[in-house]
């Protein structure tokens, strides 16, 4: 099926659920994969093929929404735990550099109110949309807030982003 975004600048276009032979193995220093992966139906088959394709040495930089809302409908299958990133790096041989969460149930609030506010109709919607947004601007900045945010991130994370690196031959399995 076809994408919802414009392929304008796009050198290829492929369906990420399946191998990608027409790329070579250990071609690429990076490869990055943000906001994608929850798009898949059989997202260890892209995993497979970013390991794949990365050089020893090169890394992996994925990023990945977890309480988040369903977008792009029918092609939102799935949200991941730092457990399921690891288990992805463990399974195709690739060295874990930094896994951090980001946001927290503050951020998650936010973002949830924000784009429920999008389902309301003109007048109220612009108004109340600049106010959230001052709102959570201004919050953001409370010392409180920031606290609940860091001590909440590990089990309320707006998203994840991982870092992995391929070994260079003979330093990992």
């Amino acid at each position: 099926e076809r994408s919802l975004h414009m392929h304008d600048h796009v050198d290829h276009v492929a369906d990420l659920n399946r191998p990608m032979p027409f790329l070579q193995n250990d071609a690429f220093d990076t490869v990055l994969c943000t906001d994608v992966l929850e798009h898949l139906h059989s997202p260890d088959t892209l995993f497979q093929e970013m390991a794949r394709i990365l050089r020893p040495g090169g890394c992996l930089i994925v990023g990945v929404p977890f309480l988040y809302w369903v977008h792009e409908p029918p092609h939102d299958h799935h949200r991941y735990t730092q457990y399921k990133l690891r288990h992805w790096c463990a399974r195709h041989h690739l060295e874990e550099v930094v896994l951090e969460a980001y946001g927290g149930w503050p951020e998650v609030v936010f973002d949830l109110v924000y784009k429920g506010i999008d389902y309301l109709a003109p007048p109220l919607k612009r108004p109340l949309l600049v106010a959230w947004e001052s709102l959570g601007r201004a919050m953001a900045k409370v010392p409180a807030v920031r606290r609940m945010s860091q001590r909440s991130r590990p089990t309320f994370p707006l998203g994840h982003v991982l870092v992995a690196r391929k070994p260079v031959s003979g330093t990992a399995g």
